[in-house]
């Protein structure tokens, strides 16, 4: 197989010094960066998912001196690579199946729950703590899960409980065994002549239960927060709980929105104060007053920065900040002109002839 052009992927040349390869990394990570991608279809998430593996993965070998050494040398960054990096030939099963052929066998994970939290762009910014109430499924109180009124387990008398009918069948010397699922129970093991009322049978409840989530600042809209743990318990007795896995709705403000890390304010005038030049005040998201100075004949268009004051981004090499964007747009009146208006503007335009 043919060894993956490291270079090209980061976009350097091959004399690239190490500081161009870590800032051409850094441009690429914040671009490919999953939570990015996170409103984006199910292909064009995957295509960036799989550019941003390339990039770390070029990254680990042009970054490393010894690595780089090797690939520049013979194509292969593998080279001389120490041998206490074994491979564990149990590894994959073990991931697969949970079986742990050097201990006891994992147990397994109970269920992950799933839910949303809206906040706004200033939250977004600065960062904030929200309480997520998720209703959560638990063995009934009433029935002590067993899904009789009684509150006692009822096994069915033709499987045993085991919720499988067997049959058995001989040819002459051969012996066939065949299982459905057993037709007098549907598959539950059980016999209930009488269903608890609370649960109807199910042997199930829901309860709300609520977590407190942090939510970092310069989150983007759509991510997925992880809260470990705080999901369903497992079905087996001391066995992991789930996750609870919150998307965050970012609300755009009134005239801010969202470009990479940076914060985008369009700032309104009109056009006699484009022409002529002004001085305006805007606020920013996180409450100061940030003045800008508008010089004659400014277009639409025309983009005033402010550098580091955007969204907290977190890079391989740290937290950086995007900038805080002031962008021109003139305000084209609503209402028709009148016709002292109308005639001042042919005035003005044949002042300009």
């Amino acid at each position: 197989m043919a060894q993956k052009d490291y270079y090209s992927i980061l976009g350097v040349d091959r004399n690239a010094s190490a500081d161009d390869i870590k800032k051409a990394y850094k441009k690429l990570c914040l671009k490919y960066h999953p939570d990015r991608w996170a409103n984006a279809t199910d292909a064009e998430k995957k295509e960036a998912e799989d550019k941003f593996k390339e990039i770390n993965e070029a990254n680990s070998v042009l970054s490393d001196p010894k690595k780089k050494q090797s690939y520049d040398l013979f194509g292969n960054a593998d080279m001389g690579t120490s041998a206490d990096d074994e491979f564990d030939p149990f590894e994959r099963l073990r991931r697969s199946s949970g079986w742990n052929p050097f201990g006891a066998p994992q147990k397994r994970k109970g269920a992950d729950v799933q839910a949303e939290v809206t906040i706004s762009m200033k939250e977004a910014f600065s960062g904030v703590g929200k309480n997520v109430t998720v209703n959560k499924p638990r063995p009934c109180h009433y029935c002590n899960g067993t899904g009789a009124a009684d509150g006692k387990e009822h096994k069915c008398p033709h499987c045993n409980g085991t919720g499988v009918h067997r049959q058995v069948q001989r040819f002459g010397n051969a012996t066939f065994e065949s299982t459905r699922t057993c037709p007098y129970c549907g598959g539950t093991g059980k016999d209930i002549k009488e269903p608890c009322q609370h649960c109807h049978g199910t042997g199930v409840e829901y309860a709300p239960e609520t977590n407190y989530v942090d939510i970092p600042a310069g989150i983007f809209d759509g991510a997925t927060l992880v809260v470990k743990g705080a999901g369903c318990e497992s079905e087996e007795y001391g066995g992991p709980n789930g996750d609870l896995f919150v998307k965050v709705n970012v609300i755009s403000e009134d005239g801010y929105s969202r470009e990479d890390a940076n914060i985008v304010y369009t700032l309104k005038v009109n056009l006699i104060d484009a022409w002529v030049g002004c001085k305006k005040t805007v606020l920013a998201l996180d409450g100061t007053s940030v003045g800008v100075q508008i010089p004659p004949l400014t277009k639409s268009g025309k983009n005033f920065v402010v550098r580091g004051r955007g969204f907290i981004v977190n890079t391989p090499f740290g937290q950086d900040r995007g900038d805080f964007v002031i962008r021109i747009e003139y305000d084209i009146p609503s209402k028709p002109l009148t016709e002292k208006q109308k005639k001042a503007l042919e005035e003005f335009y044949n002042l300009e002839k």
